[in-house]
């Protein structure tokens, strides 16, 4: 007996660190759709029993009740903890027009989003100032490859996964952005053969819109299967400031380059700046002559030499 007392003493402990850690890991609006999700759970339960007292004998009416709201809170926690963004989405609708669409073809403006556009987020900024036309279409399969991300045991891809449904629901709020959730090809994002930039592709190419995407495989076959294609990236390096060989700047050096005796700066713009023979300069500020540039896929890097 003492030893089973043990050994359910540790499985309670092992238990609560479990629930501790994953409550740690949890963002305000999930745990808050979490509790809201227990409350009416316990709720429906708790009026679903009612009638059963008037049959069952009282001992073992309170002892099924007890197990049946124990079970619907628990499943009103897990229901809440894993379907928030849904839950924050559709709140978040109530009141407005349905977000939801499933015509047959979209228009030409319109933009579908990968996952990866979504967590960087910038792209709804852009459309916000009313520069960039058309609405923003999320697929439903793309919001579930977000929710894997979300729920994910490694920190780095759940983080990306949360920031990705709260760039999401920020932007749903914004009356300057509008975004229609597509739930066209659920049944064929439950395949193994067809991944989210697959059908994010097919979609495109069946019913029209570009694609709007900061990932690279994803953009190559784009271009192969003649689908159009947007980058965020390209938008951004075609904002910034015009610099140009001969361009004199100020650069603070931050750390050491790869080459013998460079160093390394950033401009205003974020743009890297490699200067040579600027190593003993870390930590100050020097005037540098820009003498090259090279542009990539995620922005331009600068050489240059002290003035």
């Amino acid at each position: 007996m003492k030893k089973l007392r043990l050994q359910c003493k540790e499985l309670y402990i092992a238990w609560l660190t479990r629930f501790n850690d994953r409550l740690d890991s949890m963002t305000v609006s999930q745990t808050s759709c979490a509790v809201v999700c227990m409350m009416i759970a316990f709720a429906l339960c708790f009026a679903a029993s009612l009638p059963w007292r008037l049959i069952l004998p009282s001992v073992l009416w309170k002892t099924a009740s007890l197990v049946a709201l124990s079970l619907s809170i628990y499943t009103g926690y897990r229901y809440g903890s894993s379907h928030w963004g849904e839950l924050l989405s559709f709140i978040r609708r109530s009141g407005r027009r349905s977000a939801f669409t499933n015509p047959q073809t979209f228009h030409a403006s319109d933009k579908l989003l990968d996952t990866n556009v979504i967590i960087d987020g910038r792209i709804f900024d852009a459309v916000s100032t009313g520069f960039i036309e058309g609405a923003l279409v999320i697929p439903q399969f793309v919001l579930q490859e977000l929710r894997k991300l979300a729920d994910s045991n490694d920190p780095m891809r759940s983080a990306s996964g949360k920031r990705g449904i709260d760039n999401m629901a920020n932007a749903q709020d914004n009356d300057g952005v509008s975004i229609l959730i597509d739930d066209s090809m659920m049944e064929l994002s439950d395949t193994m053969t067809n991944d989210a930039d697959v059908l994010l592709l097919k979609l495109a190419k069946e019913r029209g819109g570009s694609v709007v995407t900061n990932d690279t495989n994803l953009i190559q076959s784009a271009q192969i299967v003649g689908v159009r294609v947007l980058i965020v990236n390209d938008l951004l390096n075609a904002l910034r400031p015009s610099l140009s060989a001969g361009d004199e700047r100020s650069i603070q050096i931050v750390r050491e380059g790869r080459e013998a005796g460079q160093g390394v700066g950033y401009l205003d713009d974020g743009t890297i700046v490699f200067v040579e023979n600027a190593k003993q300069y870390i930590g100050e500020t020097v005037r540098a002559v820009v003498a090259r540039i090279h542009h990539t896929t995620t922005g331009r890097i600068a050489f240059a030499r002290l003035r």
